[in-house]
C-alpha cells in the first residue's frame, strides 16, 4: 500500500509535469500577470509548456525504452540519466533526484515570486512545501535516492529558480 501510494505521488508529481504545474500556479493566483493575460493565451502557455516540457521528453524517453538505451522510465542508474539536461552534469559522477530538483524549483520559483513582487502566496506556499515532502518521501520510500541525493536535488531546483526569480 505504502509503495502504490509512493509511486503514484512519484507519478504526479514528476518532474517533467513542473513547469506546467508551476504556470498553472501562477495564472490562478492573483496578480498583475494573470490579471492581464486572458484566459485563451493562459490556455495556449500551458499547452505550449506541457507539450515542450511533458510530452516531448517523455516521448523522447519512450524512445530511449524501445531502443534500450534505457531499462525504464524512472531512470534509476547514473548511466541513464545522463540524457536529463538539468542533471547532466552531476549524473557524470553522481545520481541526483530530479523529482527533487522539480519541486524544489516550483517552491523556489513562488517564494521568489512572493519576494519580487510582494505577492501573498502563503497558502499555496504551504501547499508546494508539504508536497515536497510527500516528494522525498515518495523517492525514499522507493528506494529511488539516498536523503544526501534528495536533499541535494531539492537544494540544487531551489536555489536555481529562486535566485532566477529574485535577480532577473
Amino acid at each position: 500500500m505504502e509503495t502504490r501510494l509512493a509511486k503514484t505521488i512519484s507519478y504526479l508529481l514528476h518532474p517533467l509535469l513542473m513547469p506546467t504545474y508551476g504556470f498553472l500556479l501562477l495564472f490562478v493566483t492573483k496578480n498583475y500577470i494573470s490579471t492581464f493575460i486572458p484566459l485563451n493565451l493562459k490556455l495556449v502557455i500551458l499547452g505550449i509548456t506541457f507539450v515542450f516540457t511533458f510530452l516531448l521528453p517523455a516521448f523522447n524517453t519512450l524512445i530511449l525504452l524501445r531502443a534500450k538505451k534505457i531499462k525504464s522510465f524512472e531512470m534509476e542508474t547514473t548511466g541513464e540519466r545522463i540524457s536529463i539536461v538539468f542533471t547532466f552534469l552531476i549524473n557524470f559522477k553522481w545520481k541526483i533526484s530530479a523529482h527533487a530538483i522539480g519541486i524544489g524549483g516550483i517552491i523556489g520559483a513562488i517564494l521568489g515570486i512572493s519576494l519580487r513582487l510582494m505577492i501573498d502566496l502563503h497558502l499555496i506556499l504551504i501547499i508546494v512545501i508539504l508536497l515536497g515532502g510527500l516528494v522525498g518521501y515518495a523517492r525514499l520510500k522507493l528506494n529511488a535516492h539516498d536523503p544526501k541525493q534528495v536533499y541535494c536535488g531539492f537544494l540544487l531546483g531551489f536555489l536555481t529558480e529562486f535566485l532566477l526569480m529574485i535577480f532577473y
